[in-house]
């Protein structure tokens, strides 16, 4: 009965792979896509694949151009695989959807992202110093995600929630991936297809992370995406996160020095990305929504916001190949990140300050109050208070201009 396991996930294995699905996705209705046909010219397409979704253009290593009038994708480099033909148009189109000329009624998602409770630990998303309160992302997130939705119910926008408590949205625990886990790291050459959990701790410890890694990474977001996509159904989607730089043990930080801001729209395909045909088929949902512009727009707004109010400086990312900064603005960056990649309309992923930074970590365990509170020799606001000012001031520069 040992060796059937590894039988049974070396056919797994082999399934997935002729599949050429990331994991845990599902095969794309390329069909879904036929009401975009004559949308834009080849020259619109070939500008927005080479400016924001695949810069280095191994898109089009999958695609084959009939002149000006179709291209076909591929799945394959050898174009033996087709799976979609769009057909331009023979003119340029206005690739800006309408937009609204200010947030009343609005429909704007709150995505505050991670999890809390039981799980903020699993994720390594948590962290304490001595007696201090803990860091836990999700608490800080939710906190701010609720000010936010205080300022824009103000402003007249309607404010959904993708995710309001700290339990999953998704069904999946890591117990129920282990077979995902275990295709995954064959595929990434990390475990041989013979392997099996039973042989060593080793072995075992290398799936359990993985399968965690899917659950809190892939089914959670992929379950929050459907959530957005078939019931939400927003006007933008805005991720709430706080950054961090690497704290070490949990239990023994490491507080530094440095603090940095970002933000993230959708965009910077890589190499190896590209050989699945999931994110072939979202890099072209997304290219053809024609939210790009929009999404751009509002995370720049927000980023001046940044810069107005805050005096740490934009990530560098100086060696980062799948993180490309914004040629307007150096605190936005294209990033192809699951949840901006699955959810449909334009998502803007905004980072808040480092939360185990020497000048924020102090603020943070504070809390959220009114006025001001004297914090290690200065008068500061709320943190919380002033991270949902920037945002809601930036949307408002955005749609009111």
């Amino acid at each position: 009965m040992k060796r059937l396991v590894p039988f049974f996930f070396f056919f797994f294995s082999l399934s997935c792979l002729f599949a050429q699905l990331s994991p845990l996705a599902t095969k794309p209705n390329w069909l879904s896509l036929n009401h975009y046909q004559n949308s834009l010219s080849r020259e619109q397409f070939e500008n927005l694949v080479k400016t924001h979704y695949s810069r280095d253009k191994t898109f089009f290593r999958y695609c084959r151009f009939q002149d000006q009038k179709s291209v076909t994708f591929y799945q394959d480099l050898n174009h033996s695989k087709p799976l979609w033909t769009f057909h331009f148009s023979p003119k340029s189109q206005p690739l800006h959807t309408s937009r609204k000329s200010s947030l009343k009624d609005l429909v704007i998602a709150l995505d505050p992202g991670h999890l809390g409770g039981e799980w903020a630990r699993l994720e390594e998303r948590y962290f304490r110093i001595g007696n201090d309160p803990p860091i836990k992302e999700w608490d800080l997130n939710v906190l701010t995600c609720r000010i936010i939705e205080f300022l824009l119910k103000k402003e007249g926008a309607k404010v959904v929630w993708v995710k309001k408590n700290s339990d999953p949205v998704t069904s999946l625990r890591p117990k129920n991936l282990w077979d995902e886990a275990f295709n995954s790291l064959v595929e990434e050459r990390v475990i041989k297809p013979t392997a099996h959990p039973r042989d060593s701790l080793p072995i075992r410890k290398k799936i359990e992370e993985c399968a965690n890694r899917l659950f809190y990474r892939v089914a959670e977001i992929s379950a929050r995406a459907e959530r957005v996509n078939r019931d939400l159904k927003p006007d933008l989607t805005l991720c709430i996160h706080y950054n961090a730089d690497e704290w070490g043990d949990p239990l023994n930080p490491t507080l530094v020095k440095k603090n940095r801001l970002v933000l993230f729209t959708h965009g910077a395909y890589m190499a190896d990305e590209l050989r699945y045909e999931d994110h072939k088929f979202h890099l072209m949902q997304k290219l053809l929504e024609g939210s790009r512009n929009i999404e751009e727009d509002i995370a720049i707004a927000i980023a001046k916001q940044y810069q107005r109010t805050w005096p740490w400086p934009p990530e560098p990312y100086p060696n980062a190949h799948n993180i490309i900064r914004n040629s307007k603005n150096p605190y936005v960056f294209d990033r192809n990140l699951l949840a901006n990649r699955l959810y449909h309309g334009p998502v803007v992923f905004c980072e808040g300050p480092y939360m185990n930074a020497n000048d924020t970590y102090p603020r943070l365990i504070a809390g959220d109050y009114s006025g001001t509170r004297f914090i290690r020799g200065k008068y500061y606001r709320s943190i919380f208070r002033e991270y949902a000012e920037n945002v809601v001031a930036g949307l408002k520069n955005y749609y009111n201009n």
